[in-house]
């Protein structure tokens, strides 16, 4: 007679619990003749879902959240266990390399802060931006920092003005859809006319991209 299911590798320690919570309500008589498993609790799959059998194996439709197993009693009942699980967290940081001077007609990519989308999904993007007004020609111009999506720039950004001489470190998240193969990277620029030497500096301007979900 089965007692208790102990541990088996692979098998989630919850659905163990599970199980045994279940064999624990099976009455302790042995099985009949006809019946030569002990009345108990086993895994079936899909293709052989008989109550009578011997116990073929586990079965598992895994998701990003949660891992579902069919579960049959001797007594021909069948349950299905829902096992919430932590997926393995998908995600990349790429601090810059370098220091960008920011141009004042078009975004130019910061050296080193790119990542390259791995899985499908929706993603969570970070930029942390670090300005550095220079010059009297950038004093209270407008500095941006965006997010390149697979070519697309993102139309939020991360912007800082002020004094020469100041600095600022400045964060935006985006959260989007992206398939596997695209390139996220961030891009600076600045306003128009301004003619300072202002840059986002490397040390601390990075990007960091976690995938949500599927």
């Amino acid at each position: 007679m089965i007692d208790t299911i102990l541990p088996i590798p692979g098998v989630p320690d919850e659905l163990l619990r599970v199980l045994n919570d279940r064999l624990r309500q099976v009455p302790g008589a042995s099985a009949p003749a006809m019946k030569p498993d002990p009345p108990g609790v086993f895994f079936v799959s899909t293709k052989r879902p008989d109550a009578n059998g011997t116990a073929v194996g586990t079965f598992g439709a895994e998701t990003d959240t949660a891992l579902l197993y069919q579960v049959q009693t001797v007594g021909n009942k069948q349950e299905w266990v829902l096992i919430t699980v932590t997926p393995a967290l998908t995600y990349g940081f790429a601090a810059a390399s370098g220091s960008l001077t920011l141009p004042a007609t078009t975004f130019s990519d910061v050296p080193g802060a790119t990542y390259t989308i791995p899985t499908a999904g929706h993603w969570l993007f970070l930029a942390i931006a670090d300005f550095a007004v220079a010059g009297a020609g950038d004093a209270s111009a407008i500095l941006s920092c965006g997010l390149n999506l697979a070519g697309s720039l993102q139309s939020t950004r991360a912007v800082f003005n002020g004094a020469s001489g100041i600095t600022a470190t400045v964060s935006q998240i985006w959260v989007l859809s992206a398939a596997v193969g695209n390139v996220a990277k961030l891009q600076g620029s600045k306003q128009t006319g301004a003619t300072g030497t202002s840059g986002l500096v490397s040390g601390a301007t990075a990007l960091f991209a976690l995938r949500l979900a599927s």
